[in-house]
Parts: structure tokens; sequence; C-alpha cells
């Protein structure tokens, strides 16, 4: 079967820059392709590459997708290279809702069911309600930011303030030291203890993915779970900590992770505790990694909260549009 591929530049702004421990995010850009075959059946799919967590540039992947040529086959599309592993969900995902094989109809998830990411510093402490009262009811904080007095201090004030029945998530980035984990562990594995407070749900990538050991000391040493990110960015590198016997949560990335039927096969094989996470698709790649997100929960019977509450986080309106309407407006 010959394809036709077309693929189309995007960028967008975000309404308040983005402060991670990698820095600050001002924009997201990343590449729309749209397959389509001789029966005029169409799918859409989203690269959007995230350098810093190991994905391909977005230069390389245009580079790729301008190599395949206007038309390509199915062949073409499970013959991308591993190095290229956002090219790989992308062009999957679009065969995929090409050959109406992804499940249908495409999920959404309410908003109980998501994380959402406060702004940093003080402005968590207030940001939080509105969005409760929206049926939010996880909230997540990226550490690594101020210095880690200020952190502890805000994250205490934010525990104190949120009602008990919410959930908190602290993201390090994999940027604090082996004593500044332990000290943030040893704060969580308190505040869990004390009653009326919200829960802690985890501690994600304190460490460097390179520091495997010590996170897995960690994991062992304290009763808040640890979840791996930046350490499992693609499904080779789940599958060989799973095998090394990492005990705690996996935060998966679909959209930088590689062939989605991948992972439909590393959860069918082993017993695994996923939670899906965003890259900040827009909502083409969103739509594909909740499809794979609901397969998943009725496999497993896990149902945390999606990290996929980064809807509205731009200056645009394309949250709100079909694919076929997104791909009007580029």
């Amino acid at each position: 079967m010959v394809i036709r591929l077309v693929s189309h530049v995007y960028r967008r702004r975000w309404r308040q820059p983005l402060h991670t421990a990698h820095g600050v995010w001002q924009w997201r850009q990343g590449l729309l392709v749209k397959l389509e075959d001789g029966l005029g059946r169409v799918g859409y799919g989203e690269i959007a590459p995230l350098p810093s967590f190991g994905s391909e540039t977005l230069a390389l992947a245009q580079d790729f997708c301008a190599g395949l040529g206007p038309t390509l086959t199915i062949d073409d599309i499970r013959a991308i290279p591993d190095r290229l592993p956002a090219t790989q969900f992308a062009l999957a995902s679009a065969l995929e809702q090409l050959q109406a094989i992804a499940a249908a109809p495409l999920p959404t998830a309410a908003a109980s069911r998501l994380s959402l990411l406060l702004p940093p510093g003080e402005a968590a402490l207030e940001a939080w309600s509105p969005l409760w009262q929206e049926g939010i009811r996880t909230f997540k904080v990226k550490l690594g930011i101020a210095p880690g007095v200020a952190e502890m201090a805000l994250v205490q004030a934010l525990v104190a303030a949120l009602p008990a029945a919410a959930h908190l998530r602290l993201d390090a980035n994999g940027s604090l030291s082996l004593g500044e984990a332990s000290q943030w562990l040893s704060l969580c594995d308190r505040l869990r203890a004390t009653p009326d407070l919200c829960t802690i749900d985890y501690l994600e990538q304190p460490l460097a993915p390179s520091a495997f050991p010590l996170l897995q000391s960690l994991a062992q040493r304290f009763h808040t779970p640890v979840a791996l990110d930046e350490s499992v960015a693609t499904y080779h590198q789940l599958e060989n900590l799973y095998r090394q016997g990492w005990p705690g949560l996996f935060i998966v990335k679909p959209a930088i992770a590689g062939f989605p039927g991948r992972l439909r096969q590393i959860w069918a094989k082993h017993r695994l505790t996923l939670v899906f996470s965003s890259v900040f698709e827009t909502s083409i790649g969103r739509r594909a990694v909740l499809a794979l997100a609901a397969q998943y929960q009725q496999h497993s019977g896990n149902h945390l909260a999606l990290g996929l509450g980064a809807r509205h986080s731009f200056e645009d309106d394309w949250d709100d549009l079909s694919p076929d309407q997104l791909w009007q407006r580029l």
C-alpha cells in the first residue's frame, strides 16, 4: 500500500514560560504529519521531540521526513530507526488511525483523571484553588528551580492548603544530589504520615538517570514512592530497568518513547505500574497518547491520574480544535 505523507512545522508560545530544572521554556515546536492512502483514509500524527530527554531534534525529524519523499509504505514506517523515537510514535500513530486499528472512539479524560502542573513559587499557593473548582484533583510541582529550603517551605505550605482529598506530585527532573533527595523523601514520608493532609503520590526522578543504583537505594529506604521519568524516556530503557528490578513507578511519555506497539507488548508481558505523561503535544499528539493510555488502563486496571493536564497552556486555541481544523490552521 502506497501512502502519501505531508508534514508541517508548528510553533506555539506558552501563556507563561515553563520553568524546570532544565531551564525556561518559551516556545513549543514540533512537526505535524498527515498520512493518506489511495482510499482517501487519513491519519494524523505529531512529532513532538524533547532532546533534553534523549529524543531526536526537530531538525533531524524534518530531515528524515523529507528524505522519505511524498509517498511511503507501511514497511518504511516500520523501518524508522530507534534514534528517531518521536518520529516512530508520530507516523505509527497516524498509520493506526488511518487503518482504524487504534481504540475507537478516541477517549477524553475527565478533569479528575488529570494531573496539572502548578506555576513555580508562591503563585502555586493561589493557582490550585480555581483548578480544584474545575475538577482537578492531582497537582504537580517542579523542584530544582529555587533554593531547596525555599522549595521545601513552599511544598509544606501547599500541602497544608490543599484539601485532604488532593494528590500532589513532586518532579525534580534529575536535579537533586543524593543528600537533597534523601531530605525530600524524609519530608514526604513525614507529610504522608500526618493525618488530614493531602496525599503525596511520589517524588519523580530525584537523581540523574546515570545514578540508577542510588535511585534503587532511595526507593528501598523510604515509604514515599520514587518514580522514574528521564531514566525511561524510551521503551528500551523502560524494559531494561524493569529487568534490573526497579520496584517503583515508571513515568512514560509515549510521544518520545518510540513505536506505540512496543509499549503494548511490554505491558502485556510484564506487570508494570505506568503513569502516562505529556511532552506538551498539540491535540493531535494528545489524542494518540490518550488512546494508548486508555488501552493500558483497560488491560491493567491502573487508574492513576494522567500527566496530560496541559490544555490551554498556550496562547493559541489549538486545544479546542479537531485534527482537521488544526491542520487547516498551519
